[in-house]
């Protein structure tokens, strides 16, 4: 009787966690699969739901763990070369080509947001994950390969060394054959190279929120003289690029060149073929088509991480209605002229071939309708 007594007791609440954990579960990827995404990318050519967003650990100002490894230019570096200068550190995988690139990428970006003389202040160091990539000259080809902007330090050092920085810092266990296989980190240091902060991005980042304001605000909040603007804001008119001829695809098909002109009223969506959740910005499109079908919508891929168009040719066909024709911006020159730092961004291209409005987000439909007719007519 006692037994059956004390396994009412506690089942009742073991069964109640079970269930919680369910619903939890359950909610999670119903919102997740439903919720739009953005993905950051750098600027020229180059750089967001909620899941892989991460507003940062705060940190108890512990003197960040000595080491010494060498950048891209041979010099020796370290956390005590660093002192007076606010840091982010990471740890990358030279070798990746979608997620490591997206995530320097926002780090650069972040300091871009910050008023010019701030930037000075600030380093971006990343620590090779990858034991057979330590060529300095493979680090500087990285830098260089992703157009990274500011004051990178591309760390590398022999195998031993770097193993015992990766301990320190607590990233050891994560990496695996030269791969960051969870999490990848980013620690915020600062002007006495202490760890105020640790982000920790979500392994899904290539479908997540840009950290871009995130890391922005850290260093703000770091450098008393530093100043922050927004990384999505309504741009005020520029002049479009010139005229020029891009790849173009239908279907996933190379269709050869057509003129990209920006001398006419367009609405153009810049995108990321290799990236995926891009089905709510499509819907957004498709209404907006049903409603209007005379909208002179392109679509724009923005081509920042990889060197050739293959996976252009074999994206899925579904994603891309044969009516828009999808650019390809192999030089990143479009982007570059209309500022993109996220995709998808939406631009709004007035008769004059300048940019009348446009927005680094996924942007809402009744958003999007209303700036179309504000501008368009």
């Amino acid at each position: 009787m006692s037994e059956s007594k004390g396994l009412k007791e506690w089942s009742l609440p073991v069964i109640s966690v079970v269930l919680g954990i369910g619903i939890i579960y359950g909610l999670y990827h119903t919102f997740s699969e439903s919720a739009p995404s953005t993905v950051a990318i750098a600027p020229a050519p180059a750089g967001t739901a909620s899941i892989a967003m991460d507003a940062g650990t705060k940190l108890n100002n512990q003197p960040a763990p000595a080491f010494q490894l060498h950048n891209q230019l041979h010099q020796t570096v370290g956390p005590s070369q660093w002192q007076g200068k606010v840091v982010l550190l990471t740890f990358v995988n030279p070798d990746d080509t979608t997620a490591t690139p997206l995530l320097l990428n926002e780090m650069s970006h972040a300091v871009k947001l910050l008023n010019p003389s701030a930037r000075s202040q600030v380093v971006l160091a990343a620590v090779t994950a990858n034991p057979t990539q330590q060529a300095n000259q493979v680090l500087m080809h990285y830098q260089t390969s992703h157009q990274l902007q500011g004051n990178w330090e591309m760390l590398s050092g022999p195998d031993q060394t770097l193993k015992t920085v990766w301990r320190k810092y607590g990233v050891a266990t994560s990496i695996r054959t030269g791969e960051v296989e969870e999490s990848p980190v980013v620690y915020v240091l600062n002007e006495k190279g202490q760890e105020t902060r640790k982000y920790t991005v979500a392994p899904d980042y290539v479908t997540g929120q840009s950290q871009t304001d995130e890391f922005a605000e850290s260093l703000v909040q770091l450098l008393p003289s530093a100043s922050l603007k927004s990384s999505v804001a309504v741009t005020p008119p520029t002049a479009g690029p010139p005229p020029s001829k891009l790849p173009v695809y239908e279907n996933g098909r190379p269709m050869g060149e057509l003129a990209y002109q920006s001398g006419k009223p367009q609405i153009d969506v810049f995108l990321a073929s290799w990236a995926t959740g891009l089905g709510a910005e499509m819907r957004t499109l498709e209404k907006l088509h049903q409603n209007d079908p005379t909208l002179p919508i392109r679509l724009i891929d923005v081509l920042p991480v990889e060197s050739s168009l293959k996976h252009v040719a074999t994206w899925d066909a579904k994603k891309l209605p044969a009516k828009w024709p999808l650019f390809v911006d192999t030089k990143g020159e479009v982007s570059e002229a209309y500022a993109v730092n996220s995709v998808p961004t939406v631009a709004i291209i007035d008769e004059e071939g300048d940019v009348a409005w446009s927005r680094n987000s996924f942007t809402p439909y009744k958003t999007l309708q209303k700036a179309i007719r504000t501008q368009l007519g």
